[in-house]
């Protein structure tokens, strides 16, 4: 029984990840004409190429950062691989998060980081990665405000990430302010997490002495380098932002860069359906959608989707599979 249990998640999580981009897969091919979108995509330039190369090459430089600017002696080389080797197990295996979260910290040890710089730098780069992804549809609807096509329906799912971020923030900041307000939200967390866990027979959990341990670990971190962290986390959108205009750009849509970066913003929302992987699938089929309602054709809104994926995702999976591999073999030496 203990080894069915064992295997019963991740088991879970594979089928529930094939069901989810099967159906993705279903909606944005139901539309779309496949030899038309090849036609599409035979037709790109030189010079569109080139600039996606680009695009690629500055998302994944600057992605290094947000390790950079938490952690003392950490090296950029270093930092690639860990962040490159933890986006690939995290972004492309079911239940992948858990698992890339284990190599960081073991990464990071082996690099001489210590235990509680380790924590810092991770807890830090998870929180904020986390209030961003609820912070990018504000920033979208602001976008659309300025192109003149805000819409009902986006101003209402820009209202929710502003409330989950409102949230997010008020109970972030009662975290660190003292030991007392850690214990407060981790109370909170326990009474709602709980209840859910108890449905599938898992044992209760108490989250106040980690979110205090949290708070001791990255207070001094947060008070002096929040600019810096807050900065960098945020290149790191735009990294990725870049990659989704290079695409439009290839296809010579007519989207001014506000509706291309309100399309980015809301789709950063799939990453927070825990579903898929990094959001795979589901970013993509809001980012399509938004396309075709601003008026390009299935096949377009397809091909503007593949492009962004196989210049922003493939490249980053790929360095993490070899990161993670280099990494293997130096400790072996």
């Amino acid at each position: 029984m203990t080894k069915i249990r064992k295997y019963l998640g991740p088991t879970f999580s594979v089928l529930v990840t094939a069901v989810v981009l099967w159906f993705v897969a279903t909606w944005l091919l139901k539309d779309a004409d496949l030899k038309v979108v090849r036609e599409i995509l035979s037709k790109v330039s030189q010079n569109s190429f080139t600039l996606l190369i680009l695009s690629a090459v500055f998302n994944i430089w600057v992605f290094q950062y947000p390790y950079l600017v938490t952690t003392r002696n950490l090296k950029y080389w270093q930092s690639f691989q860990v962040r490159n080797a933890s986006f690939a197990i995290s972004n492309s295996l079911p239940a992948g998060g858990t698992i890339g979260l284990t190599f960081q910290y073991a990464m990071l040890r082996s690099f001489g980081i210590g235990n509680k710089e380790t924590s810092a730098t991770i807890g830090i780069a998870s929180v904020w990665n986390g209030l961003i992804s609820f912070f990018m549809p504000v920033l979208g609807l602001v976008a659309l405000v300025i192109a003149g096509q805000a819409t009902q329906s986006l101003i209402q799912s820009a209202i929710i990430g502003i409330v989950f971020l409102l949230i997010s923030l008020t109970l972030f900041y009662i975290a660190l302010k003292s030991a007392s307000g850690s214990m407060w939200v981790g109370n909170l967390f326990s009474k709602i997490v709980n209840p859910i866990r108890g449905i599938f027979k898992k044992s209760s959990l108490n989250f106040s002495t980690g979110i205090n341990d949290f708070r001791l670990q990255v207070n001094d971190l947060v008070t002096t380098r929040w600019r810096s962290i807050s900065f960098s986390n945020f290149m790191v959108q735009i990294g990725m932002f870049l990659v989704l205009w290079a695409s439009v750009n290839a296809l010579e849509l007519n989207f001014s860069a506000g509706i291309v970066f309100a399309v980015f913003c809301f789709g950063r929302l799939g990453t927070a359906i825990p579903l898929t992987p990094g959001g795979l699938g589901t970013t993509d089929v809001i980012m399509a959608s938004l396309f075709q309602l601003f008026g390009a054709s299935a096949e377009l809104s397809l091909t503007a989707v593949l492009l962004w994926r196989g210049f922003f995702y493939i490249p980053q999976v790929l360095l993490g599979l070899m990161s993670f591999i280099f990494w293997q073999l130096s400790r072996v030496k």
